[in-house]
């Protein structure tokens, strides 16, 4: 219940955060093909202007404002001019005098003088006075001059404001059941705001009232249906056990949540590319801490929630998918930090291959190509490697683990592995010559190679409390199971398997390495002890008893470290190593795995099991080949 109320959730806020419009898939530039049916519009559509339009009619607004001056009552007296000179100063000031720099910016210009009675009369600026004009004429200093004409900057601004507003976002109007594009029409400018003003009316009208609403629903029934096909996909053919956490399902969706949100905020920025969002460190990320199936369904979901968000949604899915699809082949299984710029170079590369496609599909044309949009690309694979520096910190919050860790824990120099050496030296070697079996069969099926090796060299490492109950560290005549009755025996060899859990949570193992401690026996019977206790006691009461707690092997690279761990252990055991009773050996151990189901819940299938076997038999021969007799020094 936890889980599916985790699904629901997540689905209303990717729904919620999406563009609340209907989207109309419009193309960006005029010059493409328009490959779909033939457009006609259902309803009058008003054609919307386009930005330069717009903006070009508020500076016209702004050019031939014509402004208003409050005419004043200039002191005269203060005019010191010869008598004959009289009326013309008064003609000058009843007319009307303004600054000097203010008559230079007017002078193209009507202005609009507005006297004490708010009585208004236009004037062509070059009929009104200048202090300088006045003083020209009257031969004395302009700077004496009073002006009577003020500029009003409030009442300006407000009906500059109120011009600027009346300004129409649309002209003509493409009329109902008129055609706006045929199919295989190349799209010119006039198309194209035809096209992008039904997209905007279309939205308009779908975006209001229930109609609103139906989208809506729309759009939850896409995310939830693919977040529950996720989570099917996850459990049922992706090996990705939830059990009782909801760790992984909860880390898979914040991903998708974090994709929409980036996306959201692109898509709301003018000038910003929606190809920016770093959608590829989705299936890195999977890669990284999962498998591949999980990494091709993450990779795949969160290009379709992506395409929600953008105008164009198969190109933006098509380039995310490339990008997320390109990454998971270049990272896996990647142990050094250089691969990741190399797979990010890479990844630009398909992305810019993948946009060229798409775009030539729809331009048929290289010139009208948005060559600028290969920026983007480069800024995403930036934020691809931002994102990924996180790598540590998601391991330590969701108990997750990555190749890199994985690496540094398969370090013979670790702690944990020295103590080993140390107290159970033919163990180490035993668990080294098993890593080395398990990293090559998973190398071979695809599986991932340094967690088998990594797995197999703590698989025994509970074997460090009581190393001398184990064969491989007695030596001489010792054994200590010589005083032991059958099933004490099998109660110290059943421990190593308990303990080993025990040395793991001190030593804070990953949880993926603690299920090869756990899962390298699976429910097995210790047959041996077994058929000893069954021999001298003609009956066993408990067979629990002589069998290991488990559980049995659920991933791929545990399967094959029980595998590997059974056919070393036993190939030591053989009278002779000749290649026939090898081969017998191997075939004969992992079969019987087979009928107990061992290796039912591992994920293995039978082609893989073959493929195993051959190798284990190569590889043992190879240990176990003859090598020529050195003669004697004298």
């Amino acid at each position: 219940m936890k889980k599916i109320l985790l699904l629901i959730i997540t689905a209303l806020v990717i729904t919620l955060i999406t563009p609340q419009r209907a989207l109309v898939d419009v193309p960006m530039h005029a010059g493409e093909v328009w490959t779909e049916q033939t457009l006609v519009a259902p309803f009058d559509v008003p054609m919307v202007k386009i930005k330069s339009q717009i903006e070009q009619e508020r500076e016209d607004v702004q050019r031939n404002f014509s402004p208003i001056f409050r005419k004043e009552v200039a002191n005269l007296k203060s005019i010191q001019c010869k008598e004959e000179d009289v009326a013309f100063v008064r003609e000058a000031y009843s007319v009307g005098v303004m600054p000097d720099g203010e008559w230079s910016k007017y002078r193209d210009r009507i202005i609009r003088i507005c006297d004490k009675f708010n009585n208004i009369t236009s004037l062509p600026t070059e009929e009104i006075y200048t202090p300088h004009q006045i003083a020209e004429r009257l031969d004395i200093a302009s700077q004496t001059l009073p002006t009577n004409l003020i500029y009003d900057d409030k009442l300006n601004k407000e009906l500059i404001d109120s011009e600027l507003k009346a300004i129409s976002t649309t002209r003509n109007m493409v009329r109902s059941g008129e055609v706006i594009v045929s199919t295989g029409q190349i799209i010119d400018e006039l198309t194209l705001q035809k096209l992008r003003s039904f997209s905007l009316e279309f939205e308009s009208q779908v975006g209001n009232g229930d109609d609103f609403y139906i989208v809506l629903l729309g759009r939850f029934l896409i995310v939830i249906i693919l977040l529950i096909i996720n989570y099917i996909f996850f459990t049922k053919f992706a090996n990705l056990y939830f059990g009782d956490s909801s760790r992984p399902l909860f880390f898979i969706l914040f991903l998708y949540l974090l994709m929409s949100v980036l996306t959201a905020l692109v898509v709301m920025l003018d000038g910003v590319s929606p190809y920016v969002v770093p959608t590829a460190i989705v299936a890195i990320y999977m890669m990284t801490y999962f498998n591949m199936r999980v990494a091709i369904m993450g990779n795949l979901s969160v290009a379709i929630i992506g395409a929600l968000f953008v105008r164009i949604p198969f190109d933006f899915f098509f380039v995310s998918f490339t990008a997320g699809m390109v990454a998971i082949f270049m990272m896996r299984h990647h142990y050094h930090r250089l691969n990741l710029f190399k797979s990010l170079g890479v990844i630009i590369l398909a992305q810019i291959i993948a946009f060229f496609g798409v775009q030539l599909i729809r331009t048929a044309s290289f010139i009208n190509i948005n060559y600028f949009t290969i920026s983007w690309f480069v800024f995403g694979a930036l934020l691809v490697l931002a994102l990924y520096q996180a790598v540590y910190l998601i391991e330590r919050t969701f108990g997750f683990v990555s190749d890199v860790t994985l690496l540094e824990l398969c370090d013979t120099n670790q702690k944990l592995l020295l103590e080993l050496a140390e107290k159970a030296p033919g163990t180490f070697q035993h668990s080294v010559q098993v890593a080395n079996l398990a990293e090559a069969a998973a190398k071979e099926i695809g599986a991932n190679p340094l967690l088998a090796r990594t797995g197999a060299m703590y698989h025994d490492i509970g074997k460090i409390g009581n190393p001398f109950h184990f064969t491989e560290n007695q030596t001489g005549e010792f054994n200590p199971h010589k005083d032991l009755t059958p099933r004490e025996s099998a109660g110290f060899i059943r421990r190593h398997v308990t303990d080993g859990q025990d040395y793991a949570r001190k030593n804070r193992l990953p949880r993926q390495v603690v299920d090869f401690i756990t899962g390298h026996h699976g429910d097995s019977r210790m047959y041996y002890f077994y058929a000893a206790e069954l021999g001298s006691q003609g009956v066993v009461e408990d067979e629990e008893d002589f069998r290991y707690p488990g559980p049995k092997p659920m991933a791929k690279e545990v399967g094959i470290c029980m595998m590997a761990d059974a056919v070393e252990a036993a190939s030591r055991s053989l009278p002779s190593y000749d290649k026939e009773p090898l081969e017998a050996l191997v075939d004969k151990i992992i079969n019987i795995q087979i009928s107990e189901g061992q290796l039912a819940d591992s994920d293995l299938t039978f082609a893989e099991v073959e493929k195993i076997k051959a190798l284990f038999k190569a590889k043992l021969n190879t240990i176990y080949h003859v090598r020529i007799s050195y003669p004697e020094r004298k």
